[in-house]
């Protein structure tokens, strides 16, 4: 699945593809991305192309009567980060909070383990790297975006 941190302006992502809920590591993708208006996104999901149709739905407006309708039950989370540093989370549905403010965001079946690390004042990538250490779903190569 996917562990993503985010802190101090900058995202990061493991690279492990998984191929669903009972699958096996099927290959890496990128599962960040930077918008024109400097928002950083990230994506978590269970299954093939999943990821990526979340994240082209948000890029596109993320009007929940568009959302993708056929992968429902292999989307998990979605995790908009906005230059000022406050984020957005979808959990299992299409509706993103609030604007929510706190030190570190984390997202994905490692989030428990990057929180751990930014609590202890890891970085996002080192976050992500210790939660690849222990997430059987996730694992390197870390890719990273900064706001700019």
């Amino acid at each position: 699945m996917t562990t993503i941190a985010y802190r101090n302006g900058v995202m990061a992502a493991d690279t492990r593809a998984w191929s669903g809920h009972h699958g096996h590591p099927i290959g890496q993708k990128i599962k960040i991305r930077r918008l024109d208006d400097g928002r950083l996104i990230g994506a978590s999901s269970n299954g093939p192309g999943t990821t990526e149709a979340v994240l082209e739905w948000y890029e596109s407006g993320a009007d929940p009567e568009k959302a993708p309708k056929d992968i429902d039950r292999d989307f998990v989370a979605l995790l908009v980060v906005h230059p000022d540093g406050t984020a957005q989370i979808a959990y299992d549905h299409w509706r993103l909070s609030a604007r929510l403010t706190a030190p570190w965001f984390t997202i994905g079946s490692g989030k428990e383990y990057a929180w751990g690390a930014l609590a202890m004042g890891a970085t996002a990538d080192q976050a992500v790297e210790i939660a690849c250490r222990a997430d059987t779903c996730s694992a390197p190569p870390i890719t990273t975006l900064r706001h700019e």
